[in-house]
């Protein structure tokens, strides 16, 4: 079978941390866009709700939530230039409105859902390719 990612979990009270394949709620191996506060994961066979996450990994999540909301509302506005933009709630989750009401100065605290807002910005590339050249991901982000 295809090499999995390992995961290093505390689990409880634990001092040494689990090295093991985690889940999402589908059966698929988890990535690193799936794991946020809240998540539901299958670790050793039981769901798991994530409840905290290290600072730094807090903040890798806030900062990408943010630039990924950044190009999602830049892509609308680049849409409504030609059509009216598409509903992408399905796949937002309910970070959008700590987003939208937050600005770039938005705590958000680990909660995104990098995976489904990294679907939203996809899609609408996808919608704005149909009028325009657009790369999926800016020159600015490549480092």
């Amino acid at each position: 079978h295809p090499a999995r990612e390992m995961w290093e979990i505390l689990v409880d009270d634990s001092t040494v941390p689990l090295r093991v394949a985690i889940f999402n709620r589908n059966s698929q191996p988890l990535r690193a866009w799936d794991v946020h506060i809240n998540a539901v994961v299958d670790i050793l066979g039981k769901p798991t709700t994530l409840l905290k996450a290290t600072l730094a990994t807090t903040e890798w999540l806030d900062e990408n939530a943010k630039r990924l909301w950044q190009r999602k509302v830049w892509l609308e506005r680049e849409l409504t230039k030609f059509a009216p933009p598409p509903s992408t709630k399905r796949w937002e989750g309910s970070v959008p409105r700590k987003l939208r009401e937050g600005g770039g100065s938005a705590v958000i605290g680990g909660t995104a859902h990098l995976g489904r807002l990294a679907k939203t910005v996809i899609f609408l590339t996808e919608k704005l390719r149909a009028y325009k050249d657009v790369p999926l991901i800016p020159a600015k982000w490549k480092k």
